[in-house]
């Protein structure tokens, strides 16, 4: 699913990837075990981490998103995106929908 060369952050209930598909600096936190607790601290450390990137002036805002379902376009497991944000980045807001299948 993800390259272990884009693993930036390992602990005992999640590991988290650098993917960069959407801005510089879109990582993934991935539970790995698909319970609740596990998904509940992946939410926790993303929120922890956008908010300390907005603190540290490293973005502007952020999204932390996750698809839960097929239909909802979730084809890996439970995952939990942290996507940093910049007033001028010109992300393209019909791609985050096609990426997260909206």
């Amino acid at each position: 699913m993800f390259k272990e060369s884009d693993n930036i952050v390992k602990t005992k209930k999640y590991d988290v990837y650098a993917v960069n598909t959407l801005t510089q600096g879109h990582i993934v936190f991935v539970p790995k075990k698909d319970t609740w607790q596990n998904l509940r601290d992946c939410f926790e450390a993303a929120y922890k981490w956008g908010y300390d990137w907005v603190d540290k002036d490293y973005c502007k805002s952020f999204h932390v998103l996750q698809n839960v379902g097929k239909i909802a376009g979730n084809e890996n497991g439970n995952l939990v995106y942290l996507i940093p944000r910049q007033e001028k980045d010109n992300i393209d807001l019909d791609k985050v929908k096609t990426f997260f299948n909206f």
